[in-house]
């Protein structure tokens, strides 16, 4: 009997006119399922899926950079000036140099506590990471290059200022960045955030001079220009995610 219906089911093909012949894919599917697998399609190379990253995770990675690319070398040239303009020892400007740092610390994780719970959406968190951008290196980064060694208990109320603009930034920015691409790119866009945020602080101190007011001019332009590419990001992101009217 069983071969009565294996014999049927050969021969339906040629009853019916109709011939299948197995395609490479129906052949994999097959050798998949059988192997307990899904069947997967090939995967896209890589340059297939770097053309598929936004226009707006762009604009977010040239702020990243140029943020990560003022704030780093700011540790280094904040602490020769506060030793030469400042008037502090240099075992005092390297103390005071960890207070930023240290207020990184402090602000951000209340700050990612509370935007959470607020429901920041993710244009917002970008114009937050702008606003605190133009507020630490428009404002803070001058008052820092004035210096004030009369006053120098100024540098005690400017120094966590700045470091807690700086948490604000980061924090804020880097909470956006898998809002920015589909689900499949967050890997590729995770790994060239990491590689942007590192390439700039190595490529900024070769334009340093011996004049330490011109450096921290070359850090606050490029704290400024980061704050700008954060605001396009929020523009084009708030843009696509605009409800579009009715025709």
């Amino acid at each position: 009997m069983g071969l009565l219906v294996t014999g049927a089911g050969g021969c339906f093909p040629l009853l019916t006119g109709r011939v299948v012949t197995p395609t490479s894919e129906t052949l994999a599917g097959d050798q998949a399922e059988f192997s307990g697998r899904k069947p997967t399609k090939e995967s896209e190379s890589v340059l297939a899926l770097l053309s598929q990253l936004s226009a707006k995770f762009w604009m977010f990675i040239v702020g990243a950079s140029l943020l990560y690319g003022a704030m780093v070398p700011f540790w280094f040239v904040g602490a020769k000036y506060l030793y030469e303009v400042w008037g502090f020892s240099d075992v005092e400007s390297a103390y005071l140099m960890s207070i930023p740092e240290l207020m990184m610390v402090v602000v951000a994780i209340p700050w990612g506590f509370m935007t959470d719970k607020q429901k920041w959406g993710p244009a917002k968190r970008l114009c937050a990471a702008g606003i605190s951008c133009a507020g630490v290196f428009g404002s803070g980064m001058v008052l820092f290059k004035i210096g004030f060694p009369e006053n120098r208990w100024f540098a005690y109320l400017l120094l966590p200022a700045i470091g807690s603009g700086f948490a604000i930034a980061c924090t804020t920015a880097w909470a956006t960045v898998n809002h920015l691409n589909a689900e499949k790119l967050h890997s590729l866009a995770g790994a060239i955030l990491g590689a942007a945020i590192n390439l700039m602080p190595a490529i900024v101190p070769s334009f340093f001079t011996h004049d330490m007011g011109y450096d921290l001019n070359i850090l606050a332009i490029l704290g400024v220009l980061a704050a700008l590419s954060f605001f396009a990001a929020a523009a084009v992101l708030h843009a696509d995610n605009k409800p579009t009217a009715m025709m």
